[in-house]
């Protein structure tokens, strides 16, 4: 919906009100329908009542145990900190969580370094460094914990301030290092930033981009000061963490959510222009989950152009791109190969993995 974030009770109501889609639901039920499919039974879940975890684990043929029943309709902070205060009493060895960096903040606060925690993300704000880079790669990494092929490493916990976020400003925080399981095709690390030396190159990038922008198209810009360099170098307004769109070389959307997008964009030609996260290489499901699988439907894969310096790339522990994908078909469509304009009239092609 892009109400970055929902760390506050009035958001959650707000999103309510929206009847905006539960993400972190389906992705619990996602997770716990992937770990059901892999058949083993050498585990047990230990887990709260209702929304925080028996819903869905009942009926799935997974043991698992109750320890913590919270009140009323909505879970809040303190019911976090207490499930994870009883979670350590009965000896997990683990956390595994659905949610995004206040959820793992809130988790870190009781839990400190005493086990490892891993994060299957469904957050707007994932900044820390112990998310998953998928749903598939947080089943894999649970599977690989129950055979033991994994290793330890400490990871930053990242937060960001909603009120700061909502007004443009990224502020982000580091409130510790917690443990997780390292393996790099699972785990997503924390970001790298842009380099100093960079921004020739991005002017670079830039000046190609526009010369080549096509007329009478919507380009829907993503987050990041890569792809909004584009704004800068046109004189028009931005919103650094947020979407806009440009059409023929005029923003005519601001700081849209998805429903804004689909409206604009409908029946229209049109293309999505992202970045890479440095570090991560992850270009959708990272701050721009207004991109969602609905506009990458509408759009296709050949509307989705991809924007790095050369160094950025080269930040890319993986050597290669991700992208966080909801939708089933749509990760499909997308899986494969992707075009990056790394310079002026220079482009690269990496694997694009959803």
């Amino acid at each position: 919906m892009g109400l970055k974030g929902t760390d506050d009770q009035k958001t959650i109501a707000l999103s309510i009100v929206k009847n905006v889609e539960p993400k972190s639901q389906i992705r619990a039920f996602e997770f716990i329908e992937g770990i059901k499919n892999l058949r083993k039974r050498n585990f047990r879940f230990y887990t709260c009542n209702l929304k925080m975890g028996e819903d869905y684990l009942i009926n799935k043929g997974i043991d698992y145990n109750v320890i913590y029943k919270y009140k009323g309709n909505i879970s809040t902070r303190e019911d976090t900190n207490k499930s994870c205060q009883k979670m350590l009493e009965n000896g997990v060895e683990a956390i595994f969580f659905v949610g995004g960096d206040g959820t793992a903040r809130d988790i870190f606060n009781v839990v400190r370094n005493k086990v490892p925690l891993i994060g299957i993300p469904s957050g707007v704000k994932m900044y820390s460094g112990i998310f998953c880079v998928t749903l598939s790669s947080s089943i894999r990494m649970f599977a690989d914990f129950l055979n033991g092929e994994y290793e330890l490493d400490e990871v930053e916990i990242i937060d960001v301030d909603e009120t700061d976020y909502r007004l443009n400003k990224f502020k982000p925080k580091i409130y510790g290092y917690a443990l997780t399981l390292s393996k790099l095709e699972n785990i997503q690390g924390t970001k790298n930033g842009l380099s100093n030396i960079d921004w020739e190159y991005q002017k670079r990038i830039v000046k190609y981009f526009l010369e080549k922008m096509e007329e009478d198209t919507y380009y829907i810009l993503g987050p990041g000061t890569t792809v909004k360099a584009i704004l800068k170098e046109l004189k028009q307004p931005s919103t650094l963490l947020g979407v806009d769109i440009l059409y023929n070389k005029t923003v005519v959307g601001r700081d849209v959510n998805e429903e804004q997008i689909l409206d604009i964009i409908k029946g229209k030609k049109a293309k999505i222009v992202v970045s890479p996260l440095g570090g991560q290489g992850i270009i959708l499901g990272r701050g721009n989950q207004q991109i969602s699988s609905k506009i990458l439907k509408e759009v296709g894969k050949n509307g989705l152009i991809v924007l790095a310096t050369e160094r950025k790339l080269a930040s890319i522990k993986r050597g290669y791109l991700v992208a966080d994908i909801d939708d089933v078909v749509v990760r499909k469509l997308f899986q494969g190969y992707v075009r990056v304009l790394v310079d002026y009239n220079t482009e690269k092609v990496l694997k694009l993995v959803c």
